[in-house]
């Protein structure tokens, strides 16, 4: 079997329908059956049963896909590090949340060196679990697990952002968590909201924290009236700005980039990682916490 026939139950197991994985093929129908009988007949045993409501993957089929979608990334990275290395044309893809496609990985890939082919964009919590067999690096503000390797490339400060900040704090910079028992905190349900739990909750104990999706959708709310966002992303919808703070003490969240230590094409992840800290560096697409 070659790399098209473990395409082929790819895109069958995707779409459930020889039609529908023949058209994303680009092939023909009769074409994809024979391919898939001349499958079966090799290994002995039946990929699909053909059901009325599509093609149904047999024991056979199952292990089939499972392993034939490890065989396929393992060329698709084959493929990016001898582009990066010999060809000049890098293709790394990279997982991370939608806020940090959208406010940091899209102006960096428009500014840097080429480096980045796509961006795998999904919830938080799932990015670590895309370096197994989706992505070559992950960026986000969630702690990379164990067993990864990683570096800190930004520390960027947590804004309150709301309708009127006045009153509230003890410098005209700075919005005191504290001094807002009588008000809601939005905080998005990424690597900020897991932050702010863990740098201010416990000095909090009567704060109401509510859950929302995402940064943007806590300015939202913040900006209807519904509440103070604790959040990231640059100031919007004429939202008053102060950084967060619990005590007189700033809050803050790392940006992580993590990947496989044991990726072929760990040099050209770490130079990618390299360049993604310098220019957050020099020109963030938000303000930064300088490390000393």
């Amino acid at each position: 079997m070659d790399i098209v026939d473990y395409q082929c139950v790819q895109a069958i197991g995707r779409h459930q329908s020889l039609t529908a994985a023949a058209h994303a093929l680009h092939i023909t129908q009769p074409a994809l059956t024979k391919r898939v009988q001349r499958m079966e007949a090799r290994i002995g045993a039946k990929l699909f049963h053909r059901r009325p409501t599509g093609m149904q993957l047999t024991a056979a089929g199952a292990t089939m896909l499972e392993l034939s979608s490890v065989i396929l990334s393992q060329v698709e990275q084959l493929n990016a590090v001898m582009d990066a290395r010999h060809g000049g044309q890098p293709r790394l893809r990279v997982a991370c949340p939608f806020s940090t496609a959208e406010h940091v990985l899209a102006p960096f890939i428009a500014q840097a060196p080429p480096g980045v082919s796509d961006l795998v964009v999904m919830p938080a919590d799932s990015i670590d679990k895309a370096l197994d067999s989706e992505a070559d690096l992950a960026v986000s503000t969630v702690m990379p697990s164990a067993g990864r390797q990683w570096t800190i490339v930004a520390e960027i400060p947590i804004m309150a952002q709301a309708r009127d900040l006045s009153g509230w704090s003890r410098s005209p910079s700075q919005f005191d968590l504290e001094a807002s028992k009588t008000e809601v905190l939005l905080i998005p349900r990424t690597g900020v909201g897991i932050a702010v739990r863990g740098q201010a909750a416990h000095l909090l104990p009567t704060a109401v924290f509510r859950e929302v999706v995402s940064g943007s959708v806590a300015q939202a709310l913040a900006a209807s009236g519904q509440g103070v966002a604790l959040a990231t992303e640059s100031v919007r919808f004429g939202l008053q700005t102060m950084r967060a703070c619990v005590q007189d003490r700033a809050l803050s969240i790392a940006l992580y980039a993590s990947w496989d230590p044991g990726h072929f094409a760990v040099r050209e992840i770490r130079e990618l990682v390299d360049q993604l800290a310098a220019w957050m560096a020099e020109d963030p697409p938000f303000p930064i916490v300088h490390r000393s």
